[in-house]
């Protein structure tokens, strides 16, 4: 019998040891985002927050400073993505103009952006700035690439 009270005091830690590593394991990063339904949570406030109606008023404001302002004062992240605004010809220091009346933030964030040929999107909860891309058809023209007639192959 004494046997056994050794053995089960021995169970009990293991299981309570593999029970800690577990935990600790599952521990996500304070502002990470865990589960896809957690993302999806924080997408749906951040669209919540392009929904809701603002007043903007800016006057040859770097682009950059105007998009931390309107993360500050809507309590979104706003991340301009580098590489996209390079693709676009857009330089952070870029002066904007914009004024606007109780307008979705959204609708205003495309008035700005569109003429820059800049947009944005919700990812992971953040808003992202980056350039619009080229259609398919710019990207790929008719009769281009491997898919399209080869040097030497008439066009049908």
């Amino acid at each position: 019998m004494s046997r056994l009270i050794p053995l089960r005091g021995s169970i009990v830690l293991i299981v309570l040891a593999s029970t800690t590593v577990r935990l600790c394991a599952q521990q996500k990063p304070a502002g990470f985002p865990g589960t896809n339904a957690d993302i999806n949570r924080t997408n749906a406030a951040v669209e919540k927050s392009l929904a809701a109606r603002t007043d903007i008023d800016a006057l040859n404001v770097p682009l950059e400073d105007f998009m931390k302002a309107l993360a500050k004062d809507h309590g979104v992240t706003i991340r301009l993505d580098k590489s996209g605004l390079k693709r676009a010809g857009v330089a952070p220091s870029m002066q904007i103009t914009a004024s606007f009346k109780q307008v979705p933030l959204g609708l205003a964030l495309r008035q700005i952006l569109r003429p820059l040929k800049l947009q944005y999107r919700v990812a992971d909860g953040v808003v992202v700035i980056d350039d619009l891309g080229l259609p398919l058809d710019a990207a790929h023209p008719p009769g281009s690439g491997a898919v399209g007639p080869q040097r030497g192959e008439a066009n049908h």
